[in-house]
């Protein structure tokens, strides 16, 4: 029995599966952030680089861009891979016909938008300060790192 697991759990996604994976992929959050996360990414660089020229700035957007569409077909195909080796056809197959409704594609179209909002509610959360903060208080170590515990 164990062998018989392992032998499905290495077997390989046929086409089918990672046609499926690929489309879960294309219309997953992952697939709807990725051109917002290019875009900030690619003005966050720019905007480190105040030396460079119009002329200068705009090549390095062109440069992002391509190094965005060589990077998200890695990862679109990877995630594919992983949906395809993880979830059966039936649920990829009922997964993507959702995918495709209204209510689906309208939560897709929003994401970046409730996303944001998210951020603007939480306010800025500094995990690995506030894990500092608290070893610090339970430890006594890290506290050169961490800031005050809030009263």
């Amino acid at each position: 029995m164990l062998l018989t697991l392992m032998a499905l759990l290495a077997a390989e996604p046929d086409a089918e599966a990672l046609a499926l994976g690929r489309e879960l992929s294309e219309l997953s959050t992952l697939g709807t952030m990725m051109p917002i996360m290019e875009m900030a990414e690619t003005e966050a660089l720019v905007a480190e680089h105040p030396e460079l020229d119009d002329a200068e700035r705009a090549e390095l957007r062109a440069v992002a861009h391509e190094t965005y569409l060589a990077n998200r077909d890695a990862m679109l195909d990877a995630d594919a891979r992983a949906h395809a080796e993880i979830l059966s056809k039936d649920d990829m197959r009922v997964l993507v016909t959702f995918a495709r409704t209204g209510p689906a594609m309208r939560l897709r179209a929003a994401s970046g938008s409730i996303a944001a909002r998210t951020m603007e509610i939480a306010g800025e959360i500094d995990f690995k300060q506030a894990v500092r903060a608290e070893y610090c208080v339970r430890s006594g170590k890290l506290c050169e790192e961490a800031p005050a515990p809030a009263q």
